[in-house]
């Protein structure tokens, strides 16, 4: 780096006998040799021919690059260089190996006193033409860049937002995945000696509660304390806020998440995944997670402090297609006290009254009925019914994930901490799944992957009389889920069967001696599998 060389070499030190040496100058006189190093005769054909046609596409454009040169002038006085390439990523090279040179030349003029042994040596020659062209009728669309499809950002998000692609709900999904993503990586790195204790025993079936205890997950819906409850309001303002005990966000992670799927190119992420024993890997895959709260909000406030490098930051992420168009916000605050993990939180606003939720549902297992219990829709002003329907996703996807969740909603059945852990049937080590089964003749079949319900169920297979729950905890999302994660990939659908085949066989012999004799005539066809 030029500023490296300026700060960290001498402009003059002792040399050998009465001379000076000057590390500075030579330095940059290297830089500049390497620069103009471009000989149109600087591969070997006959390496060439040796290496083959299967040889890296870079090298092929550094060829082409070096063989592009037409006109070449080095002198005292002026620098010049005509080069007409052959292949558009010959031509994209050339074009940054020579903006380089320019960088190179205007820096080193600028401060080439600071450089210069003595002015008696004079200056360094001007930079004349430095042209590039690509042969041919293969054309660029702007200078110096390659030709190629870029996505952009509103048209994204307007995907995003589709009800075919993305449903605002599964925000909350999302949001929750990357809370418990943080905390499993967090419990392999400072309890690993633990989790293999308890691989080493054959008790890797579920991580205990007293380890999940120590790094809880809190969900916070209240409404915001700018707007206190009041029946005149068209809309309502709530504070969604999502705090983990995971590994937090250091600043080099951020080039990550700043970037949709960005996250899958950390290349110390994946390996400490690539470490961790499948069952007990993070799902996240897609890399959409924290994109999909623009959905509901305009700017995402997140306090972190990274297990790695103990920064403390508070960071804002602002809606890419929103006024600020998705700056982010970074500060570094000198906060010792507070604790390894991220805190989230997402404003939400919603209709202060409206009755869009189902009619049916079990007040016992969601809020939104029961708070429809003893609502009027005609003479009550106040019912935000998107609200509880919000708060039964947030209690939804908890349910099974793997993590200890502790809920804070303003409901008088919730106001204080809940603890929440529950688990889908038993865990089959041979299969990486959770598998539970039961008889009725009405099809109850449900997929979960890590903890996570797939809603559609096309593709799963069905039985007569039979009907199954299987959790999923082995490979990544991608090789089950679609990218809305709410239905089957078509890997998924093609493997999911005999997955579930392999369960079902397992299933069948732990339990056939305990099924009562009337049901057993419904496990006829899976006779063979008792044995």
């Amino acid at each position: 780096d030029f500023q490296t060389i300026l700060k960290q070499l001498p402009h003059k030190e002792v040399g050998m006998a009465n001379d000076d040496c000057h590390p500075r100058f030579i330095a940059c006189l290297l830089r500049l040799g390497d620069l103009l190093d471009m000989d149109d005769n600087r591969f070997c054909p006959v390496m060439q021919r040796i290496a083959g046609e299967n040889r890296p596409q870079l090298s092929k454009a550094h060829e082409d690059k070096h063989s592009s040169i037409r006109h070449f002038r080095l002198d005292s006085e002026r620098i010049e260089i005509s080069a007409i390439c052959e292949t558009v990523d010959g031509y994209v090279e050339q074009w940054r190996w020579l903006d380089m040179l320019r960088n190179e030349m205007q820096n080193q003029m600028a401060r080439w006193q600071d450089i210069a042994p003595s002015a008696d040596l004079g200056l360094l020659p001007m930079l004349g033409d430095i042209k590039v062209d690509i042969v041919g009728r293969s054309l660029v669309t702007e200078q110096g860049k390659r030709p190629e499809f870029t996505l952009n950002a509103n048209r994204v998000m307007e995907l995003l937002k589709g009800d075919n692609l993305y449903e605002r709900f599964d925000m909350v999904r999302e949001l929750i995945q990357n809370a418990v993503d943080a905390t499993l990586l967090r419990i392999w790195e400072t309890d690993r000696e633990v989790v293999e204790k308890l691989i080493a025993e054959g008790k890797a079936r579920q991580l205990p509660s007293e380890l999940l205890a120590k790094y809880p997950i809190t969900i916070r819906f209240q409404q915001s304390e700018d707007q206190k409850q009041n029946e005149a309001n068209e809309q309502i303002e709530w504070l969604l806020t999502i705090t983990d005990q995971g590994t937090g966000i250091s600043q080099s992670d951020l080039q990550y998440i700043t970037n949709v799927a960005g996250s899958a190119h950390n290349a110390k992420r994946r390996m400490l995944i690539n470490s961790m024993p499948e069952w007990l890997q993070p799902s996240g895959t897609f890399g959409i997670g924290l994109q999909s709260a623009f959905m509901w909000s305009e700017q995402i406030s997140i306090q972190t402090k990274s297990l790695y490098t103990q920064e403390a930051l508070d960071i804002k992420f602002h809606r890419p297609v929103g006024p600020k168009k998705g700056l982010v916000e970074i500060e570094m605050v000198n906060d010792y006290k507070r604790p390894i993990g991220t805190s989230l939180t997402i404003s939400i606003k919603t209709a202060a009254k409206s009755f869009r939720g189902p009619l049916f549902l079990e007040p016992d297992k969601s809020m939104l009925a029961q708070q429809m219990v003893d609502c009027d829709p005609l003479l009550d002003q106040y019912f935000p019914d998107e609200a509880y329907s919000l708060m039964d996703k947030l209690l939804e996807t908890a349910q099974y994930a793997p993590a200890i969740f502790k809920f804070n909603f303003p409901i008088e059945s919730l106001r204080g901490d809940v603890d929440s852990k529950m688990t889908i049937g038993d865990f089959y080590e041979e299969t990486n799944c959770r598998f539970s089964a039961s008889f009725g003749q009405k099809p109850l079949n449900k997929l979960y992957y890590r903890g996570q319900l797939v809603k559609d169920t096309k593709g799963l297979p069905s039985f007569y009389l039979f009907n199954y729950v299987i959790d999923i905890y082995s490979a990544n999302a991608a090789n089950w889920l679609a990218f809305n994660r709410n239905t089957l990939s078509s890997k998924g659908k093609n493997e999911i069967g005999d997955l579930i085949y392999k369960n079902l066989k397992i299933w069948i012999k732990i339990n056939f001696e305990n099924i009562k004799q009337e049901n057993k005539a419904a496990l006829s066809a899976f006779a063979n599998l008792q044995k």
